[in-house]
């Protein structure tokens, strides 16, 4: 169950080739027809499959990186047997053994460091099995707090496959595409909707199927199979799928800026009162942001988002949400929010209050980027 693929493989091309396998990938909520799979994972991404992620850099399993100075460097089984990875394949190696010849953990080396450090020619990825039984389930409601509570219950009893937490505008965002309708359907939504699947897949598939829906029950939640009307087989389409043309974000007023972080599931509330008040604060119409919370890592932490939607060539209202993500970010980081994956102004605020980091940093890229001809200028230091 493993796949190789090279840089330029897109989500819309890796899908249906796995699904003629009988394999599904781990992969973001709907992202872009074009998104690069290899640039996901490497970016650490947010995945939906949180209950077959065992670490931040799954689905990777083995992958070669070769480094700013030139030298090669190979992650997993890969780097400890003989001859090209044509010939290892060859003579019956998957490539899906995570640990190699090295001490060091080539994958975190290189993860996340958008390109500052090397290069990556392939990767190779674990798949998991398509189900052969699966539904779709939403539990839904204005507290925010009993969701994530459910959240925490689902993960930790391994009862979920893919699961997420949406407000009412992203999952309309998702389900609609013209600007009326998608109002329509935010406005008929509650206000917060946490979607999961339940599957039966390898052996005795229906007898797993029928386990978790038993004990689904026990868990003593309030669980729907549809939501006000949007039936079961149409939230079943959220998944595994890449997202139509326009991209999701962008249907509602043609724009968006993403603020997102790390923190815990039980946390997230407390974020998002904070970012209600500051937004309050700051004159933007909260029916203009979109919520996504994603647990990650078998439920140890999630990724927390908020999208500010706004019109597509409006100057104004650009500078507007670029001093409002600045304010929101700043309070975020004070308040705990851990950002793994700081671009931009962002990257700035970040790194000038962590001084020994920077310190650690600067070491590592002159060691493995002594003339720094990979990404220039990328960081601020």
């Amino acid at each position: 169950r493993v796949a190789v693929i090279e840089p330029g493989v897109t989500f819309s091309e890796l899908v249906p080739a796995l699904a003629k396998e009988g394999l599904r990938p781990l992969m973001p909520l709907s992202p872009k027809s074009r998104k690069s799979v290899l640039t996901c994972y490497w970016e650490r991404e947010p995945l939906t499959l949180t209950r077959f992620q065992w670490e931040a850099m799954d689905p990777i399993t083995t992958t070669e990186f070769i480094l700013g100075n030139g030298e090669v460097l190979y992650a997993g089984e890969v780097g400890s047997l003989t001859g090209s990875k044509e010939k290892q394949r060859k003579r019956g190696h998957s490539h899906k053994h995570p640990f190699g010849i090295l001490s060091m953990n080539v994958k975190k080396l290189g993860g996340g460091s958008q390109g500052t450090l090397g290069i990556c020619p392939w990767v190779a990825i674990r798949c998991e099995l398509l189900p052969e039984y699966e539904k779709m389930y939403c539990i839904y409601g204005d507290s925010l707090e009993e969701l994530t509570e459910a959240g925490h219950r689902l993960v930790y009893n391994r009862l979920a496959d893919e699961l997420f937490i949406l407000n009412s505008l992203n999952l309309a965002c998702l389900l609609a595409k013209e600007f009326n309708e998608i109002r329509a359907i935010q406005e008929s939504l509650p206000k917060w909707i946490l979607l999961f699947t339940i599957s039966g897949y390898g052996i005795l598939p229906q007898k797993m199927f029928e386990y978790k829906q038993t004990e689904l029950k026990k868990l003593g939640f309030s669980i729907k199979e549809d939501l006000n009307g949007i039936g079961n087989e149409r939230l079943k389409k959220l998944v595994r799928r890449v997202s139509e043309e326009p991209y999701w974000k962008l249907r509602l007023k043609g724009d968006v800026r993403e603020l997102f972080f790390q923190t815990s599931l039980r946390k997230s509330p407390h974020f998002v009162k904070l970012m209600s008040q500051i937004i309050d604060k700051a004159g933007f119409s909260s029916s203009d942001l979109g919520i996504y919370i994603q647990p990650q890592l078998q439920g140890v932490y999630c990724h927390l988002e908020f999208d500010f939607h706004f019109p597509a060539g409006n100057e104004g209202e650009a500078e507007k949400v670029k001093n409002l993500l600045r304010t929101s970010a700043l309070e975020m980081f004070l308040q705990g929010a851990f950002f793994s994956r700081p671009y931009g102004e962002i990257a700035n605020m970040v790194y000038s209050r962590y001084s020994q980091t920077v310190k650690l940093l600067k070491i590592i890229k002159e060691m493995f980027d002594p003339k720094g001809i990979m990404s220039p200028g990328r960081f601020p230091f």
